[in-house]
């Protein structure tokens, strides 16, 4: 009873914050609040016993904290994309028919990386509305309601910021 007490919370905070990340149009405060809310997604996922997608949504919280300090460094993005394709590679080899949705969380992560280290605004919008159908087909799979629930608004709230930042660029 006490660790679906502990799920809830933990997936209301990560929709909180995931929520307000998604919904601002500033990149950098995007990162920041989706940090906050990778965090406590991380602990719901792994209060659900879902080892790698916890694993690969800590690997995430650290990219965007080394990005936020080390963004224009080259090397470093090419690090991070190689060890979410390598997450990805491995996930595909130790998938089985049965449980193909497992590769889900590693293609999250390419995809979320790509969008973190290369693209801005609109680009990266798009990218993450890619990643949250992933993770919700991720919930859908392994039965992780709480996480269609955190895709779904999270969905919306990009969409709002997709809003924000067309009609910001439609003034200039």
């Amino acid at each position: 009873m006490l660790t679906i007490l502990f799920n809830e919370m933990f997936g209301f905070m990560a929709i909180s914050f995931l929520a307000l990340g998604a919904a601002t149009s500033n990149d950098e405060k995007q990162l920041k609040l989706t940090n906050v809310g990778l965090v406590f997604l991380a602990f719901q996922i792994a209060l659900t016993n879902s080892a790698f997608a916890a694993v690969t949504i800590v690997l995430s919280i650290i990219r965007n904290l080394v990005m936020l300090r080390f963004s224009g460094l080259h090397a470093i993005k090419v690090a991070f994309m190689l060890l979410f394709v390598g997450l990805l590679c491995y996930s595909i080899v130790n998938a089985t028919g049965a449980t193909w949705f497992s590769i889900l969380p590693a293609l999250g992560g390419v995809v979320g990386s790509y969008a973190v280290l290369y693209l801005q605004r609109n680009q990266r919008t798009i990218a993450f509305l890619i990643t949250s159908g992933i993770w919700m087909t991720y919930g859908v799979q392994t039965g992780l309601f709480s996480v269609v629930m955190t895709e779904v608004i999270l969905s919306m709230s990009l969409m709002v910021r997709m809003y924000k930042l067309t009609k910001a660029s439609a003034k200039l």
